[in-house]
């Protein structure tokens, strides 16, 4: 355990009922053992999450019309859009609800891990659901959205953050979803538009799966106390 100058443990000064100032990160409060690599993965999380769900959310409406692929109605777009995310709410709101259970269990990196992998996976593999649409498309968006549920409440901030100033990792992980969309507008869906729907979301898929491997790396388990 590190000291202090006089040989003084920093778990010395805790019974001792001095108070003991906290490592910062980013001039952010962390916990012990906590790094940057840590840090860096509360925004990444919400980041890669949004970057997928945008890119999928807008791409989606061109492939619902491609006749190449699901050959919707013009007029028809909108509503069926509107189902297959409505359909999906309601195994994301029970996911969402147990996904917690889950993170205890399983712990934080093998749950955010396996949620990017499957959820990269099933978004790669979307172009290869037409024509059927509400048997092979809806099927696949419901457990993406399931997918995403890990990502959505993942407790990263409370377990890298002091209480004091969990405030700034919620405001850490808001930031991540606003570049997750730009990135996801801005860059990957602009790059993919022109593209075959099949390697659009190929290249998104992949981005994913990279993604999730970094998460084995950068994501560390708390020290339950």
């Amino acid at each position: 355990m590190d000291k202090t100058s006089t040989g003084v443990t920093p778990t010395d000064l805790l019974y001792s009922g001095e108070k003991v100032k906290p490592r910062t990160i980013f001039r952010i409060p962390v916990k012990d053992g906590v790094t940057y690599c840590n840090i860096i993965a509360i925004p990444l999380v919400p980041l890669t999450m949004m970057l997928l769900s945008t890119y999928l959310n807008a791409q989606v409406i061109f492939i619902l019309a491609d006749p190449a692929f699901f050959g919707i109605a013009p007029d028809k777009i909108g509503y069926v859009s509107g189902v297959l995310i409505f359909a999906s709410l309601p195994g994301a709101i029970i996911g969402t609800f147990f996904i917690g259970f889950v993170f205890d269990i399983l712990g934080r990196k093998i749950t955010l891990f396996v949620s990017f992998f499957i959820g990269s996976l099933l978004l790669a593999v979307i172009p290869w659901t037409a024509p059927k649409l509400y048997e092979g498309l809806l099927v696949v968006r419901v457990l993406i959205q399931l997918c995403f549920c890990a990502p959505v409440s993942n407790p990263l901030p409370a377990d890298y953050i002091h209480r004091e100033a969990i405030g700034m990792g919620t405001s850490m992980q808001g930031i991540g979803l606003v570049i997750g969309e730009v990135i996801s507008m801005g860059v990957l869906f602009r790059l993919t538009v022109n593209m075959d729907p099949v390697y659009g979301f190929a290249i998104a898929g992949g981005l994913g799966l990279f993604f999730s491997f970094c998460f084995l790396f950068i994501v560390k388990e708390p020290q339950l106390r």
